[in-house]
């Protein structure tokens, strides 16, 4: 049986919210398992690497699972090259021996600074939002300075994130707007990781989000995908079952991109922006091979020395 995967009409929607309440059988059109689109699969050992050099420490030495080679995609257990001839033992003591000099994190720190060095003013923000939204902007108690500071770091590190903005379910205790800013009711936004936005498609005119797919977890331990489009959201679990959906009144996807480098390409390589660590990635690696290739000679060379009597 095929799967459908036609636009939920607004039946199918009022369906399935009242089968989730147990009072219908409708339900929405069958939906796949959540997968990459194959434009992030092909960066994503890029997008690791960009952010693992920025992170610096263990994250080179032993980057976390489910890192990938930047070039052939295959898992990558130590971004240390092991020479051809060398012996296990031996690689494994420079592995532990190495050190990294985080040039990349001071680069992208340095541009993070100067922007960010005087406030930013902002005209005041309409009663509407509540008092507390430049104070507590994503309700996670980041301000909105932090916010855009941490924005633009991150945009740097990858060449571009998206930014959700959601606004929190009405209650049915809402009698009037009073009781809706009484009890702080708000939108909000997010910080959406490339390597979290698994799916999209955009408007080949304005390049907006007609549709967007969120991994809201970790691989393989049964979280969920959000998938937005223009008049709904459905939450999906790792094997394509609907666990939660309703409508929104935005009119469209509230998904926005914010760019490093704008030099979107349709090779797919640069799928909205380009990392301020694209041309620098490959000398913080040879950095770190190099570092480590000397402290092995000093250590080997020298050692000798320490044996010889004055």
């Amino acid at each position: 049986m095929a799967t459908d995967l036609r636009p939920p009409t607004s039946d199918d929607l009022n369906g399935t919210m009242a089968a989730m309440d147990g009072s219908q059988s409708t339900s929405w059109p069958q939906q796949p398992k959540p997968t990459r689109n194959p434009i992030l699969t092909a960066n994503l050992g890029w997008y690791q690497l960009y952010a693992n050099l920025f992170r610096g420490g263990q994250y080179i030495f032993n980057p976390p699972s489910g890192t990938r080679h930047p070039v052939n995609g295959e898992p990558l257990s130590s971004y240390l090259v092991q020479h051809q001839a060398e012996p296990a033992e031996e690689y494994n003591a420079r592995v532990r021996d190495s050190f990294n000099l985080p040039y990349c994190r001071e680069i992208v720190n340095i541009y993070t600074s100067t922007l960010f060095r005087q406030d930013v003013f902002r005209d005041p923000v309409s009663k509407i939002f509540g008092a507390n939204y430049l104070a507590d902007i994503d309700m996670m108690g980041h301000s909105a300075r932090e916010f855009l500071r941490r924005s633009f770091t991150l945009a740097q590190v990858y060449g571009w994130i998206g930014v959700l903005t959601d606004f929190p379910p009405a209650s049915d205790e809402y009698v009037s707007l009073y009781h809706e800013q009484q009890d702080e009711r708000r939108p909000y936004s997010r910080i959406v990781l490339p390597t979290r936005l698994w799916d999209w498609q955009r408007d080949p005119v304005s390049g907006a989000f007609t549709y967007a797919a969120i991994w809201n977890g970790i691989e393989g331990k049964g979280n969920r995908c959000r998938r937005w489009f223009e008049d709904y959201w459905l939450d999906v679990d790792a094997d394509g079952e609907i666990v939660a959906g309703a409508e929104h009144s935005f009119g469209r996807v509230p998904l926005d991109v914010l760019v490093c480098q704008d030099v979107e390409s349709d090779d797919g390589f640069a799928p909205f922006g380009q990392s301020a660590l694209a041309d620098i990635a490959n000398i913080g690696l040879h950095l770190y091979q190099m570092c480590s290739l000397l402290e092995r000679h000093q250590r080997l060379a020298l050692f000798a020395f320490l044996h010889i009597k004055a």
